[in-house]
């Protein structure tokens, strides 16, 4: 019995055609039979078909209950709405044109947006249980600002933590490579043999660094990115073994990362082992994993009770310093939460203002189709019926604006993706593209977006007292002209509160991300130059004078100078 209803289901859906002409067949039959016996009762044929047909009832009424039976009635009524709704959309091209516009508009800028949120917020970072990853920092006395770390101090944290699992010590350094003959410098980290690990990310190709105690020379060895890879070696998977020369040392390549790997403020194409000096001072940054079911509260007791036993054991380094634990994906978004949540608010809210609009044009809409409703509502159409029908019009309009506004949206995020300076250093933002999460997105909204906007419209329209109209259309025709000027009124009002809060919301955004930086960057050019610590600190310092001179020396330069750390940077 339940496989036969199983296959009536298919069949329902997959067979309809077959279903509708073995009901036609049916009820054909049953008027035959019912014909036959009237003749043989002594009525004539054309008598007896009429009585039949009178005595069978509404062919289409007794359809539809059959079709309610196979469970396909809500679904015919929807269809009929809809094609109802695209009928009567195309007999107005203009007004459907201005709200499937002014909906795309809305939309799309909302689903770009809400693309690169969630690429920046939503999205994990990609590492294995990213959740579980944190930085760790030094606070200096007197300041609430993270500092790098003191290797003293990651040694205490990695030996003593009950908090973390793994603990990794790392700087970001210029590497000058060396390649057919030409160096280029290129962005690389030293990294303790533990940073792979607590990443938990394996090579795609070779091995990671093999765990050693702290050495102050490390192994020749480095691990490629996938894009230096690719460059470097276009993809070759007999890369592992083969040597490239790093700062004139010869480096042997002994891992490839998988794509996408890397922490995203610390852009890197080389991977070397750190050389450890506890003589130096504080250069280092940390990052740890946290131990199974360790809240980011405990870890944060446990390294700050930690922090006070190292202040004490050595307080000529120490004295006054604390330390603090934050998240991996709170330390690569930084302030761009903010900033990001702001911006997306202001689309929000010109989304209002679209939905504002459109719902007081449907709803000078539904006064001028009054009659129409009327009509309906005396050939016995509920309430509930022409409610559903206008709200089935809204959703298929904002459903045709969602399609247009999806791609709008890609339109959109193709162009801010590639006019982004890389200065402006918005952290994955290469990562956002209109993936299925967001086009789900953009679908839902679209749904939300029709019934927000037509909700309001449709009960207006569908009120009993419109029936009334068909009898009293001249002062329908006077209230319902004071009815779309106070309509007006409304928009308007509605609109330039609107407006002003998205104009609020856009300066506020674009004041947390125009960060002055205190000088004059107008007409301002840097470069950088490497210069291997094995050279003799009088040749570098009279290098750098030579080629000061020369630059200063060039037309149209008025001043040049040398610097560690550009500003914006430290």
């Amino acid at each position: 019995m339940k496989s036969q209803r199983i296959r009536f289901f298919l069949r329902r859906f997959f067979r309809r055609r077959e279903l509708e002409d073995d009901l036609q067949e049916e009820l054909n039959s049953h008027l035959a039979m019912d014909v036959r016996e009237r003749m043989e009762r002594g009525e004539q044929p054309l008598q007896a078909q009429a009585a039949a047909r009178r005595q069978f009832g509404n062919l289409g009424l007794v359809k539809d209950v059959a079709r309610d039976n196979w469970g396909f009635g809500w679904l015919e009524q929807a269809m009929q709405d809809v094609r109802y709704a695209l009928r009567t959309l195309r007999q107005a091209p203009l007004f459907t044109v201005t709200l499937v516009l002014t909906l795309a508009l809305g939309l799309g800028s909302t689903t770009a947006i809400f693309s690169v949120v969630d690429a920046i917020l939503l999205r994990p970072l990609p590492f294995s249980q990213p959740e579980r990853l944190a930085m760790i920092w030094e606070i200096p006395p007197g300041s609430k600002k993270p500092n790098v770390v003191a290797l003293n101090n990651f040694v205490a944290w990695k030996q003593r933590s009950r908090s973390f699992e793994s603990m990794a010590a790392f700087f970001q350094l210029p590497m000058n490579l060396l390649g057919d003959g030409e160096t280029e410098q290129v962005p690389g980290l030293a990294v303790t043999s533990e940073f792979f690990q607590v990443l938990g990310t394996p090579p795609l190709l070779g091995r990671v660094f093999r765990p050693a105690e702290y050495f102050r020379d490390e192994p020749k060895e480095v691990i490629l990115t996938y894009g230096t890879w690719q460059r470097l070696f276009g993809g070759r998977m007999d890369v592992i073994g083969k040597r490239i020369s790093i700062n004139v040392s010869h480096h042997e390549i002994i891992g490839v990362m998988p794509p996408g790997f890397g922490l995203e403020n610390y852009r890197a194409d080389l991977y070397v082992p750190l050389a450890i000096n506890f003589e130096e001072g504080r250069n280092y940054s940390v990052v740890g994993r946290l131990r199974e079911n360790v809240t980011a509260t405990a870890a944060r007791a446990d390294i700050a009770a930690i922090a006070i036993q190292t202040a004490r054991e050595n307080q000529n380094l120490n004295a006054g310093w604390s330390a603090m634990v934050i998240s991996l994906l709170e330390q690569t978004v930084g302030n761009f939460r903010l900033i990001l949540l702001v911006f997306f608010a202001s689309v929000l809210l010109l989304l209002l203002i679209a939905c504002a609009n459109v719902a007081n044009l449907l709803l000078m809409r539904g006064i001028r189709r009054s009659r129409e409703i009327s009509v309906r509502f005396a050939l016995g159409a509920g309430t509930a019926r022409i409610v559903r029908q206008l709200l089935v019009e809204s959703v298929v309009l904002s459903g045709i604006g969602g399609i247009l506004g999806i791609g709008f949206a890609w339109l959109a995020l193709r162009l801010v993706i590639a006019n982004v300076p890389p200065s402006a250093s918005i952290p994955r933002l290469h990562e956002a593209a209109l993936n299925p999460t967001i086009v789900c997105f953009g679908i839902v909204l679209s749904l939300a977006t029709g019934i927000l906007f037509g909700l309001a419209p449709a009960v207006q329209a569908s009120k009993p007292d419109l029936v009334h109209a068909l009898h009293e259309s001249s002062r329908s025709v006077t209230s319902g002209r004071k009815m779309r000027r106070a309509l007006v009124v409304v928009e308007i009002a509605l609109s330039f509160i609107l407006a002003a809060a998205a104009g609020l919301m856009i300066r506020s955004f674009v004041r947390l991300a125009d960060v002055n930086p205190g000088f004059h960057a107008e007409h301002v050019l840097t470069a950088r130059m490497l210069l291997l610590p094995v050279q003799k600190q009088e040749w570098r310092a009279d290098a750098v004078d030579q080629m000061l001179q020369g630059i200063r020396a060039l037309p149209g330069v008025i001043a040049a100078g040398s610097i560690g750390i550009l500003p914006m940077e430290g």
